[in-house]
């Protein structure tokens, strides 16, 4: 029997043991949102590059900074599992806290020059995140019983997700409080001039820097008071009666198979074997799969990084209205993570990824074709909102698909290959943008990706038609 039966009694407990790993493990969690809302501030670090800057950077190139992100965060995300084995937990969370707040205070620092805020942010941040997110993922599941793992994965969700939805308000307010719009157009955007704003630039990344700093230091030292006061409390419970000596061992027994049922779903993939490699990534579910996560994967990057842009390019709104606009997708895309799951159960992976798709070419329709001006501003909005959860589906549909055609045991190594499509589309994309950019407005861009998607959307209608009893793997769930 459990010690913990329900989630409702680890939060009413008083015991540090319970909540410690989960209040620390959030406290991190809500300070790496903070990259989520780097599209909020694109127009204003674009500004500042290209005014101030050294090397005359244009918007189009900031892509690059999120896509190398993407890169290394992912990379070092699948080897954090073997660096927690050789080094230790705290070890390896207490190096990715410097390297996250080293790489955010000297891109601050850099602002001005593209290669070192590059170089600091995209591989020395993306780093440290592929460092900390799994790592207090995996130990907060651990802590709990197994059947607790979506619950407490979902809270830690909801951490990132509150500083999503709170800090593009925040940000905007203290760089642009009267809510300026673009004043300069250069090569066919346009771009903050207002020395006054432009100043307050490296200030705000200050600021994330000594917030983020701050809590992270108060997550580790959380993790680490919790662990010392464990110890503690186990070591003076050998101490007392006999009935408490049993209860602790009943406690023990089931934590240890919550370990070993929550390492089984690890984010470390190190140890992940499957017995027939080539017959999977031989087929033709998996081939599709990657052509799936190629051509869709563009339209989430170009939310990400340019939602921003592209709302001041057609809209008429102000600056702090698209924060706003912000902070409800925040919310919005924190719940429809959730509404995902409930999707996948009720339908499938496979139709799940259809619906995915098809909210994909929906919100690229209403985002890429502004029909009458006094509704552009509520076409865009939705166009948004479409956009973003489709983005949250990324996050559970493939994940479940994987899980019911391969197996849960095969799943680190085919997602860990299916990264490798968002990172060549992502490549290929910021290329792409690179010439649109060049020789057209940002306004077509939208509509190259909606093509892409329609590809996308017919891939999936297309592995609904095979025959499923050729994709049926050892260790599957089907």
């Amino acid at each position: 029997m459990d010690l913990i039966p329900t989630f409702k009694d680890v939060l009413m407990s008083y015991n540090l043991e319970y909540w410690f790993p989960l209040a620390g493990s959030g406290l991190i969690h809500w300070s790496l949102g903070f990259t989520y809302t780097f599209g909020n501030l694109v127009p204003y670090i674009a500004s500042y590059m290209t005014i101030k800057g050294r090397y005359g950077i244009t918007i189009c190139y900031i892509c690059w900074i999120e896509t190398i992100f993407m890169l290394f965060q992912g990379l070092f995300g699948y080897i954090s599992g073997k660096l927690e084995q050789k080094l230790g937990f705290f070890i390896v969370l207490v190096l990715g806290v410097l390297l996250a707040n080293l790489g955010l205070g000297f891109a601050s620092y850099h602002i001005e020059d593209f290669l070192f805020f590059s170089f600091f942010y995209s591989i020395i941040l993306g780093i440290a995140h592929g460092l900390i997110y799994p790592l207090t993922i995996s130990y907060a599941i651990n802590k709990y019983p197994a059947k607790m793992k979506g619950i407490i994965s979902g809270i830690l969700w909801g951490c990132r997700g509150l500083s999503m939805a709170l800090l593009p308000c925040i940000q905007c307010k203290f760089l642009n409080p009267y809510s300026f719009r673009p004043d300069l157009k250069y090569k066919g955007n346009w771009l903050y001039s207002n020395t006054a704003i432009l100043d307050r630039i490296p200030t705000m990344l200050y600021c994330m820097t000594l917030a983020s700093f701050i809590s992270q230091i108060l997550g580790v030292l959380t993790i680490f008071y919790g662990e010392s006061n464990i110890k503690f409390e186990k070591a003076s419970s050998k101490k007392s009666s006999d009935a408490e000596e049993t209860i602790e061992t009943k406690y023990q027994s089931s934590n240890n198979k919550t370990n070993l049922n929550s390492q089984q779903i690890s984010y470390s993939t190190s140890n992940v074997q499957y017995k027939y490699p080539y017959k999977i990534l031989s087929s033709s579910y998996f081939k599709l799969l990657w052509y799936i996560t190629f051509c869709t994967w563009p339209a989430v990057l170009y939310t990400q990084v340019y939602w921003k842009i592209h709302g001041m390019h057609i809209t008429t709104l102000r600056d702090f209205q698209l924060a706003r606009i912000a902070c409800f997708i925040g919310i919005l895309h924190t719940i429809s993570r959730l509404i995902w799951g409930l999707i996948c159960e009720a339908f499938g992976p496979i139709n799940s990824l259809c619906i995915m798709t098809s909210f994909f070419i929906s919100g690229l329709l209403v985002f890429a074709f502004p029909l009458w001006e006094p509704f552009i501003a509520i076409q865009y909005t939705l166009g948004y909102s479409l956009l973003s959860v489709a983005h949250a589906g990324t996050f559970v549909v493939p994940p479940s698909t994987i899980i019911k055609v391969f197996g849960a045991k095969n799943f680190g190594p085919i997602f860990g290959l299916l990264f490798s499509a968002r990172i060549l589309s992502s490549t290929v994309f910021c290329l792409v943008i690179s010439l649109i950019f060049k020789y057209s407005k940002l306004e077509y861009i939208p509509i190259i990706i909606l093509f892409s998607s329609f590809v996308g959307f017919f891939l999936t209608i297309y592995i609904r038609d095979i025959e499923s009893q050729e994709f049926q793997f050892e260790g599957s769930t089907v």
